[in-house]
């Protein structure tokens, strides 16, 4: 597991994702408001972070391949 899955799924865990606003108490209303948003926010930036990196990766396998063979193709024979 990545370390990007692992905080995908930690952020999915009981107790995070499902906190809502009213598991805060009324002296924390900030908290109350703003955990929520933030969580989500949270939980979509690491599946754009996942995406992004697989995309790199996908990317940099094509470009090695790519020199590999054009590295081949420049051997005398």
């Amino acid at each position: 597991m990545t370390l990007l899955d692992a905080a995908k799924k930690k952020l999915g865990e009981d107790g995070v994702a499902n906190l809502e606003g009213g598991d805060f108490s009324i002296t924390l209303a900030g908290a109350a408001m703003g955990y929520p948003i933030a969580a989500q926010f949270g939980f979509e930036d690491v599946s754009a972070l996942k995406k992004e990196a697989d995309d790199m990766a996908k990317k940099l396998g094509a470009t090695a391949l790519n020199w590999h063979r054009a590295e081949q193709s420049n051997t005398a024979k």
